[in-house]
C-alpha cells in the first residue's frame, strides 16, 4: 500500500514525531510511504538522506500580518484563506498535483486540513492524527481556544457558518454536494488523538480514545551534562524568545547544571554568558533520553517535549508563545504538573519560579503520580494498532 504522510500547519519537531513513528512500522512491514511537510528539512532529524521521498507541503499561511488570534478551530482556518475561495482553490490543486504523482491509497494528516479536504474531493481516503490541538472535538457549537467561561457563541456559529459557505463554493465547482458542516472534512472521520487525556487541549470530548504520544524518534546526539551541581535543568527555547537570556542568567547565579538546546547555529548575540554550568547544543537531542535525567524541563510547551517529562515524572516550567501552547500549559499548571510564565518575567520571578518547581510537594506528587499511572504505556504497540487501523480502514474503502 502507497501512503503519503502530510504536515500543513504548525511549527516545531512534534508533527514529524508522529508521522515518523508511523513511518517506520509501515516501512518495516512492506508499505510504501512518502511526506509531505510543511518544513522539508525536519525529516532529516528522524531519517537518513533521501531515504523516503519529500514533497514541499503547499501551506495556507495566515493572511494578514495583524490577525487576532483565531477564536475556534473554524476561526483557525478562516485566517488562513478559507473564506476565499480562489485562494482554497489553488491550495487544493497543489495538494491534488502531489497525489498525481505518487498516487497514494491514503493520505495520513497531522494538522494538514487542505490536504484532508483535497483528498475528499479526489475521493482518497484520509485520517487525522495528531495532538488534541490538532484533532479539535466537533460539539455544536465548537468550543473556543480561549477557554473562556462566557464564550461569544453567535461569534462562534458565524466562524462555522462562513467556513461552510467557502467550502461548499467549492465542492460544488468540483461537482459535489454541500455538506452540513465543513469542520467534518477537516477534523471528523477516523482519527487518532496522540496524547494523553490529561494533556488534552479541550475540556468537553465525549467517548474519546487517547493514543497517548509517540517516543521521541530523533537521531539525536548524546546529551553530556555539566557535572558541577546536583540539580539538573533541560532548556529548549528559541533564540527569539524574550525570556531566554534572563533565563540563562538565573540558572547561572544558582549554579544550577544546565543543558540548552536551540534550533540555532550560535548563542544568541543579544546577551553573553560565560557559565561552567550552561552546555549549549545547536543539534537536537532525544527528549526521552534528556527527561530520564534532569530534574526540570524548561520549554514553550510543545506536546511531545511535555509529554516525555511528565512520563518520566519530571515538572515543567513553560513559556508558551501561541494559542496551541498557552491551553496546553494551562491544563499542565491546572493539574499541578508544572508552572505557566509570560516571557517577559524578570529574574526575581524567574528564581522563584525554578526553585518552587524544583522544591514543591504538590508538583513532585502530581509528576509521580502521571508517570506512574502510565509506566507501562507502549508506545510502540500503540503506533502498530494505529498504523493496523489505517491499512485496514483503507482496504475496505478501496474494495
Amino acid at each position: 500500500m502507497r501512503l503519503l504522510l502530510a504536515w500543513e500547519l504548525g511549527g516545531g519537531l512534534g508533527h514529524m514525531t508522529t508521522l515518523a513513528s508511523l513511518t517506520r512500522y509501515l516501512s518495516d512491514n512492506g508499505h510504501q510511504v512518502a511526506y509531505a511537510l510543511r518544513d522539508i528539512d525536519t525529516a532529516k532529524h528522524f531519517h537518513q538522506p533521501n531515504q523516503y521521498l519529500v514533497y514541499q507541503a503547499p501551506v495556507l499561511g495566515i493572511r494578514g500580518p495583524n490577525t487576532t488570534a483565531a477564536y475556534d478551530c473554524a476561526d483557525m482556518l478562516l485566517i488562513r484563506g478559507y473564506e476565499d475561495t480562489p485562494y482554497l482553490k489553488f491550495g487544493v490543486e497543489k495538494w491534488q498535483e502531489i497525489f498525481t504523482d505518487y498516487q497514494p491509497d491514503a493520505v495520513v494528516c497531522d494538522h494538514a486540513p487542505s490536504a484532508r479536504l483535497a483528498a475528499y474531493i479526489a475521493g482518497i481516503p484520509s485520517y487525522a492524527i495528531g495532538n488534541g490541538f490538532s484533532v479539535p472535538p466537533l460539539t455544536i457549537p465548537l468550543q473556543n481556544l480561549h477557554q473562556l467561561e462566557n464564550p461569544d457563541l453567535e461569534r462562534i456559529r458565524n466562524n462555522e457558518a462562513r467556513l461552510n459557505n467557502c467550502v461548499n463554493q467549492l465542492l460544488n465547482q468540483y461537482g459535489l454536494p454541500n455538506v452540513a458542516r465543513a469542520v467534518e472534512l477537516f477534523y471528523g472521520g477516523t482519527t487518532f488523538i496522540r496524547t494523553f487525556k490529561e494533556l488534552d487541549q479541550y475540556s468537553q470530548r465525549d467517548d474519546t480514545a487517547f493514543y497517548g504520544m509517540p517516543y521521541d524518534q530523533i537521531d539525536g546526539i548524546e546529551a553530556v551534562w555539566p557535572n558541577y551541581s546536583n540539580k539538573k535543568v533541560f532548556v529548549y527555547l528559541y533564540s527569539s524568545d524574550p525570556v531566554l537570556p534572563r533565563l540563562l542568567s538565573v540558572l547561572h547565579q544558582l549554579g544550577i547544571d544546565t543543558l540548552f538546546y536551540s534550533k540555532i547555529d550560535e548563542i544568541p548575540l543579544n546577551f553573553t554568558i560565560n557559565s561552567k554550568h550552561i552546555k549549549f547544543s545547536s543539534s537536537p537531542f532525544n527528549i526521552s533520553d534528556i527527561a530520564d535525567k534532569c530534574d526540570l524541563i524548561v520549554c514553550r510547551g510543545g506536546s511531545n517535549t511535555v509529554a516525555a517529562g511528565l512520563l518520566q515524572g519530571i515538572p515543567l516550567m513553560t513559556f508558551p508563545t501561541h494559542i496551541e501552547q498557552q491551553m496546553t500549559c494551562k491544563s499542565l499548571a491546572r493539574q499541578n504538573l508544572g508552572m505557566v510564565l509570560n516571557q517577559n518575567a524578570d529574574n526575581k520571578t524567574l528564581e522563584s519560579a525554578i526553585n518552587h518547581c524544583l522544591s514543591s510537594n504538590k508538583i513532585s506528587e502530581a509528576t509521580t503520580s502521571f508517570s506512574t499511572q502510565y509506566r507501562d504505556y507502549n508506545p510502540e504497540k500503540v503506533t502498530e494498532n494505529i498504523a493496523q487501523q489505517i491499512l485496514n480502514n483503507t482496504s475496505q474503502n478501496n474494495q
